[in-house]
């Protein structure tokens, strides 16, 4: 029993595993955006306003050591939207290595695909990048919302 889950935590503490990822750069912005707003079925710029843990099922695996992970699911209020999306959405994570962790009241970019946010889904929403993701969509602000107004 000491030696798997040794084994388990030395997996998971390792250096070698690591999430394959670098985020959008001033500097990549006109390489990358493009493939990164191909990919994703929703692109918008939103404040997470409510964060929910929902409990993973159990899997069978037949004597193996399984590792249940922590599901979130996050309520945006999607501030702008350059692709899909709609003005209130609710996005998943888990707490995998390349999951992200939600907060109330962040505001990022969110590249979503399939319902599903991880970290390499998640960027700054610096002015810079919002700036090309307008100039990328022609997209204009959810003027149905208030940036500062706490919902």
């Amino acid at each position: 029993m000491y030696r798997i889950t040794a084994a388990v935590f030395a997996f998971l503490a390792g250096p070698a595993v690591a999430c394959p990822w670098s985020g959008i750069s001033r500097e990549d912005v006109a390489t990358v955006l493009p493939s990164r707003l191909q990919d994703a079925d929703a692109v918008v710029h939103a404040r997470v306003v409510a964060v929910r843990v929902v409990p993973q099922e159990r899997v069978s695996t037949e004597g193996a050591v399984a590792i249940l992970l922590e599901k979130q699911v996050a309520s945006l209020v999607v501030l702008r939207s350059f692709k899909g999306g709609s003005p209130r959405m609710e996005v998943t994570s888990t707490t995998t290595l390349c999951g992200y962790q939600f907060s109330v009241g962040e505001e990022n970019v969110y590249f979503i695909r399939k319902g599903y946010i991880g970290i390499p889904s998640v960027e700054p929403a610096s002015t810079w990048l919002l700036a090309a993701l307008e100039r990328a969509s022609k997209a204009t602000p959810n003027t149905s919302l208030e940036r500062t107004r706490e919902i």
